[in-house]
């Protein structure tokens, strides 16, 4: 064959290959990389999905055992078929693997291909030892030791499939993960034909797949499914704008990605809404509807309506007097994307400017921009400095309209002005920003920003990461606030509860829930759980409640012992009743700050109020309910025995525990820095327990009050012991109650404790006699009476001491 002959075959055969990499596994240029809310929320659901069948696994129910046998019985003429579908499965992850990285050339992708399918399988194997009632050593060795047959739980290789199919999606074309995706199913039938894996089994197992593949996406970051700057130029040039110098901008945003060109006309910047974006900006959408009252922004139910809306927010602007870019086109780019395109507003970025150079003139200017948007009836919901520009001419220009909303039915508005008002603050400080603020909008509407004026408004740009940022951010909104409240002459309104639910509270209503169910796991039979509830005695049930309710008399006697004044009984009592509700509503926080601000109402000072319920009490109740749980193990018939131990290896942890303990001391002392922060607190913390421990006043009630505060909750426990069985010893309660409640309170997750102590008072009641039942039942019943129960009429003392100006 000539020479030239096989040249043009040679340059036929790289064509196609070159053409099936791009239908096969899409574009070569699949920047920016990014870590996507979408792959949390998917990994967090894999989580919980496989935990709930895992729970399960060793029981078949009936409509498991009837999906298994609908599949398992078909006719066994099928066998062949179902093993060739079940292999072709495996052949392709397996091929996706190989190809994608010796002829699609992306090594990236091969490598979180393998990482999610050796993840997957490591995994199943972990698990499936678990379920099988093994050691975690065992599970341990199980996932590293080759040649060890797969678990029924889950499916194996159906999760190392499924994981391959996910952690491809983002990088291949629709075909082919529609084909990954068909795969996966068939090879979910098969495995239930050839008895395999039960259904439990091979859902369990396609979630657990699908979970890697988010994991691996969140450890190196995924495509945002994107068009190519190919596919722009082409998808721009078909919407009538032919563009030069097309690239990717230096900075991107989380909610879009942002391109630069240039055209006869001057500079364009576009701004195009993938797939991964548009899902991230509904999600966020849902996830603000849950947590807020009346979140800001509006739901876009496509791509193209975003991009529209953005366009038509701008034009509303321009209409109205506001220096806006001036809008080129919008429409579709590439696979399914959306395009926004502007000529930018040329100039500098307020947030580039310093404190001399925003000038009042400027500030001024700024403001009535503002007033004109919003009276345009168009909301920023960004407005920071990054987007306010300072053009050539010195005028004022307002950009980036991506969270714009029209029609503004809540006075969002104030969010506006809340996160210009801190923007500014932050440069040019508190007393400018607000004196040009109320000549740019007027007195009235800054007064009315006041009680949104907090960090739940502002945009994440605003709002400091770190923690210790976070409390001088907190403490900068307070003097803004107070400045702005000082400069149109009325007093520092109470600020607007924007949250529907806190974090501290959804995570106390997880933790609740986990707890009652890993409760009511320990039921063998539930009929039997409800016949024993349904025969309690209601007699005990009411002395436990009262019992639970007069404890607030020992709580506030040990309250009145942590602090130097005296302070009367029954209206602390009332106080520590409110707290029921308060921590149910607001965890650990809202029943601190609730004392704190009765203890200065009482007259203490802020930093003996927080002494108080921190240091002093803290230290006291610590101290009683170790002493309480010693004599409740002396006089407790229930004894603890160990096995003997041996003076070497006692020797051995002696030595451990004091070359620990050293390394600890060294480095405390020896390190400057975690010296200054260690013994600063504890100094003063000594010096305000020694001031407590030398009044014989205070000595007394906080020896007292927590005593017989341990020794009351113990006997609702007993009460409720007694009213569903057999009563257990009183101090055999009392050694369980104080040493769950110890336990639990070390828990530093809202709603933990509320976990670990149903279930550890559950446990040890069992391991003293009582039956399951008895012991699920009762710790219900703790739950109930001790924590629900008191909320109600806390409530009522909440608003009660709110009326009288105790808090």
């Amino acid at each position: 064959m000539p020479i030239h002959a096989v040249s043009q075959m040679d340059g036929r055969i790289d064509r196609r290959v070159s053409r099936w990499r791009v239908q096969t596994f899409g574009p070569a240029d699949e920047h920016p990389y990014r870590r996507r809310t979408s792959d949390w929320i998917r990994l967090i659901v894999a989580v919980a999905v496989v935990a709930w069948l895992a729970t399960g696994a060793d029981q078949i129910g009936d409509v498991e055992q009837a999906v298994f046998e609908a599949f398992n019985q078909l006719p066994d003429s099928l066998d062949d078929l179902f093993r060739l579908l079940y292999g072709l499965g495996t052949l392709w992850g397996l091929g996706l693997v190989v190809v994608a990285a010796l002829i699609g050339r992306r090594w990236r992708l091969a490598r979180d291909l393998v990482l999610a399918g050796l993840l997957a399988a490591a995994l199943a194997r972990s698990i499936g030892v678990l379920v099988d009632g093994d050691s975690a050593s065992e599970a341990l060795q199980a996932t590293v030791r080759l040649g060890s047959s797969s678990p029924a739980f889950p499916a194996t290789r159906l999760a190392v499939i499924v994981a391959v199919v996910a952690a491809a999606a983002p990088y291949v074309t629709r075909p082919t993960r529609r084909t990954g995706r068909l795969f996966a199913v068939v090879m979910s039938l098969a495995a239930m034909y050839l008895g395999v894996a039960l259904p439990d089994a091979v859902v369990a197992g396609a979630v657990l797949g699908w979970g890697c593949g988010a994991l691996v996406h969140l450890l190196f970051g995924s495509p945002g499914g994107r068009p190519t700057l190919p596919q722009m130029r082409a998808s721009l040039a078909e919407l009538g704008v032919d563009v030069e110098d097309l690239d990717l901008a230096p900075e991107q945003p989380d909610d879009a990605t942002l391109m630069t060109a240039s055209t006869e006309d001057g500079p364009l910047r576009i701004r195009v809404l993938g797939r991964d974006e548009a899902d991230a900006q509904v999600l966020g959408r849902i996830w603000r509807s849950i947590v807020f009252k009346s979140p800001p922004g509006r739901l876009h139910l496509t791509r193209i309506e975003a991009v529209e809306h953005e366009a038509y927010a701008v034009l509303l602007a321009a209409q109205a007097g506001v220096r806006t870019p001036e809008v080129v086109v919008t429409g579709t780019a590439g696979p399914g994307a959306a395009v926004y395109v502007e000529h930018p507003v040329d100039g500098r970025p307020l947030s580039g400017l310093g404190a001399d150079e925003l000038t009042e003139n400027r500030l001024e200017q700024l403001w009535r921009q503002v007033d004109a948007l919003h009276g345009a009836g168009v909301v920023h919901l960004d407005l920071t400095l990054d987007h306010v520009v300072l053009t050539g001419d010195g005028d004022i220009a307002l950009t980036s309209f991506g969270s714009a909303t029209v029609g503004d039915r809540h006075d969002y508005r104030l969010h506006d002005v809340a996160t210009l008002l801190v923007a500014t603050s932050e440069v040019v400080g508190a007393d400018r920003a607000v004196a040009a603020a109320a000549f740019g909008i007027g007195r009235e509407r800054l007064a009315a920003v006041l009680p949104v004026l907090q960090s739940a408004v502002l945009p994440s740009a605003l709002r400091p990461g770190s923690r210790s940022e976070r409390s001088a951010f907190t403490d900068r909104l307070s003097v803004l606030r107070s400045t702005a409240a000082a400069a149109v002459e009325v007093e520092p309104p109470r600020l607007t509860e924007m949250h529907r639910i806190s974090g501290a509270t959804l995570a106390m209503v997880i933790g609740t829930f986990l707890g009652v169910a890993a409760l009511l796991s320990q039921v063998g039979d539930p009929q039997e759980l409800w016949d024993t509830m349904a025969a309690a005695d209601w007699e005990w049930v009411s002395v436990a409640i009262v019992v639970s309710l007069l404890t607030n008399f020992s709580t506030a006697m040990a309250l009145m012992g942590s602090v130097p004044i005296r302070i009367p009984l029954l209206r602390t009592a009332e106080l520590q009743l409110s707290l029921s509700f308060a921590n149910l509503a607001v965890p650990t926080v809202g029943g601190l700050a609730s004392q704190v601000r009765y203890l200065q109402k009482q007259g203490v000072d802020l930093a003996g109020a927080v002494a108080a319920g921190g240091v002093v009490s803290g230290v006291a109740n610590v101290v009683v309910t170790s002493s309480v749980c010693l004599l409740a193990i002396l006089l407790s018939p229930a004894k603890i025995t160990t096995e003997p131990i041996e003076p070497n290896q006692l020797l051995g942890l002696l030595l451990i525990a004091a070359v620990i303990i050293g390394a600890v001391c060294g480095i405390v002392f020896g390190v400057p820095r975690i010296r200054a922060h260690v013994l600063a607190p504890v100094r003063n913390a000594w010096a305000i327990v020694s001031s407590a421990l030398r009044s014989p006043r205070q000595l007394g009630q906080l020896v007292f009050g927590w005593a017989a505060n341990a020794l009351m909750y113990a006997f609702v426990l007993y009460c409720c012991v007694a009213a569903f069985g057999p009563p257990v010893n009183f101090w055999t309660i009392v050694l369980i109650n104080t040493g769950v409640s110890t336990l639990a309170f070390a828990v530093p997750v809202p709603g933990g404790a509320t976990a670990v102590s149903s279930v550890g008072v559950a446990g040890l009641l069992t391991a003293v006699g009582a039956s399951q039942e008895v012991a699920v039942a009762a710790s219900l019943a703790y739950q109930v009476t001790a924590t629900f129960i008191p909320a109600v009429p806390g409530w009522f003392c909440f608003r009660n001491l709110m009326a009288h100006d105790f808090l």
